[in-house]
Formats: structure tokens, C-alpha cells, sequence
């Protein structure tokens, strides 16, 4: 393939996601701005993890993206419609995992189960971290976040996702992408 070479820095964290669109994250971003209690996520953060890998050297990076781009799939929608949280704090949200979205995820955890590489053993559940509630969540604040979030489930229309990398910093975490994956070659 013609692809450009990956960078050769050491990467401090890699994982595998979905990026929502600028337009989604508008919306979010508009539905949710008045709600107070909430340290939000950086809007250009929000994505939906598929896999985290963590820290990997060069040889292994090369591997891992010369298999990811023998990944082919249809592009899909997902529809946004859940709100959840993680030890009472972490909110998120959320769609179901169907069909299409527990293929690719299947294709890339095989992918680095054959790479031996790390990746977390937790249960996948496909979500958009938003951001962390100051007090924890409690019945009020989750319903606040629904009502002004999900009006109407929110469609995220997947034709891509990215091998990322994180950098954590004192403002929060930055996520790059090293590639970007699309969907539809070979179909």
C-alpha cells in the first residue's frame, strides 16, 4: 500500500476508537452546556474506545497498523440513546452493541490477541465518556443529563476509526490520531 509511514516516536498510549464527527459534538456540547455538577471532557476528546492497547514499541506498531488496514467493513450508524456511569462518576453515553459494531470490535480484539498485545479483559461496552460528575450521580443528575441530552437518541455514523494515541497532561488527557482506518476498501 501507498500509505504514509507511521510516526516513530514512542507513542505513551494507544488505543483503538471511534471519533464522533464535529457536528455531534455540537449537539452534545449545546444540550448539555447548562447542566452544572459536571467537570466535562474536552469536546475534541470524546470518542468511542473499540480497544485500549497502552504503550507499544515501533516494530509492534508497524504490525498492528499493517493488520488493522486488512480490516474491512460497511460503514454503520449507531444510535446514541443511553446515559450510564461508571462508579457513580464517570458519565457516559451509550448505544448497543449490534452487530456491525460487535463485528469490528471482535476483528480487532482477535487482531490483538494474535499481536500479543495488551488489551484490557473488561467487558465492552460502547460508550462516549462525558465527563465526570463533581459529587457523584445520584437519580437527579442522571435524569437532568437525559432530559437535556436525549431528547431524540443521537446517530453517530461510523466509516471509520483511528489508532490513537493518549498523553496525559495536567489539563487532561491529549488524544492524536496515528491512522486512520476507513471503511468500504475491498467491498
Amino acid at each position: 500500500m501507498n500509505e504514509k509511514p507511521l510516526p516513530t516516536p514512542a507513542l505513551p498510549r494507544l488505543f483503538i476508537a471511534i471519533d464522533l464527527p464535529s457536528s455531534l459534538t455540537a449537539v452534545i456540547q449545546a444540550r448539555c452546556h447548562a447542566l452544572t455538577g459536571i467537570r466535562w471532557s474536552a469536546p475534541q476528546q470524546r470518542h468511542l474506545t473499540l480497544a485500549f492497547i497502552g504503550p507499544i514499541d515501533p516494530e509492534q506498531l508497524s504490525a498492528l497498523d499493517e493488520r488493522l488496514q486488512q480490516i474491512v467493513f460497511a460503514p454503520f450508524a449507531l444510535s446514541l440513546d443511553r446515559i450510564g456511569s461508571f462508579n457513580h462518576r464517570l458519565l457516559w453515553l451509550g448505544c448497543e452493541r449490534t452487530a456491525p459494531l460487535a463485528a469490528l470490535h471482535q476483528e480487532i480484539t482477535q487482531i490483538l490477541a494474535a499481536l500479543q498485545l495488551a488489551n484490557a479483559s473488561r467487558p465492552f461496552i460502547p460508550h462516549v465518556t462525558l465527563g465526570k460528575a463533581l459529587q457523584g450521580t445520584d437519580e437527579t443528575l442522571a435524569g437532568q443529563l437525559e432530559a437535556a441530552l436525549l431528547p431524540a437518541a443521537l446517530t453517530l455514523n461510523v466509516d471509520r476509526f483511528a489508532l490513537k494515541s493518549s498523553t496525559l497532561t495536567a489539563q487532561g488527557p491529549i488524544h492524536r490520531s496515528v491512522r486512520v482506518y476507513t471503511a468500504g476498501r475491498g467491498i
